[in-house]
């Protein structure tokens, strides 16, 4: 297994585990629009890491988590924060022992 970077692959500490892919074709101008969703494993942190496209303009590009039982409730991490606050909001602020 080569160690050289391949300039058309992702690097080796991101790896794709899902894509969903949404099309609106236009047949008259010979075009297209939609979007991609690609669900991927960050197996060792990094600063970034880059998608290869040629001629697409991406509109928004979001990071988001989702456990793996329910990959459909995935949120922004912006939300993750006040979902853990509300989540937690009624729990015990002192150790009690049973």
């Amino acid at each position: 297994m080569s160690t050289t970077p391949n300039p058309y692959r992702l690097d080796r500490h991101v790896v794709p585990n899902s894509y969903r892919i949404f099309l609106t074709p236009d047949l008259k101008t010979a075009t297209f629009a939609g979007r991609v969703e690609i669900d991927v494993d960050v197996i060792t942190p990094g600063p970034s890491f880059t998608l290869h496209a040629i001629e697409l303009e991406l509109g928004a590009v979001g990071p988001s988590m989702a456990g793996p039982k329910r990959p459909q409730d995935r949120l922004t991490l912006p939300q993750v924060a006040g979902n853990f606050r509300d989540a937690f909001k009624d729990a015990p602020t002192k150790k009690t022992t049973v």
